[in-house]
């Protein structure tokens, strides 16, 4: 179950932060009385994938060990918390960071179980 929310909260990610991405470029679309063709989206989302495999392997290791200590249930709630709360902002076309969304997530685990949090880590944030 864990990994499934692990894909559901990449989706969300991917459904909330590729419509920025396109943003940036509308405007020169605009200038130009055109449209955002739908390719534009592909290529957006796929240039997200590219980024967060090659540079998000960091983010991923201090969210989920450095920030608190986490067994599989409880990153399984942190995770499905995170997406469902992407999702609905997206849903109203909220613009959301996934990352502060990700690490409040983790965070109210670390507090609600009571293993505390890695303050040093959650500063350095």
């Amino acid at each position: 179950m864990h990994w499934l929310t692990s894909g559901l909260l990449s989706f969300s990610r991917g459904l909330n932060d590729t419509p920025k991405l396109i943003a940036i470029v509308m405007p020169f679309l605009m200038l130009h009385d055109h449209v955002a063709p739908a390719w534009l989206f592909f290529w957006a989302a796929l240039a997200m994938g590219a980024g967060s495999w090659i540079a998000g392997k960091n983010i991923t290791e201090v969210l989920g060990f450095n920030v608190t200590k986490m067994n599989h249930e409880q990153g399984f709630s942190a995770n499905l918390v995170a997406a469902f709360l992407v999702i609905g902002a997206s849903r109203f076309g909220l613009p959301v960071s996934t990352t502060h969304v990700s690490s409040s997530a983790i965070m109210g685990v670390g507090i609600a179980n009571k293993k505390g949090l890695n303050m040093k880590t959650v500063r350095s944030m």
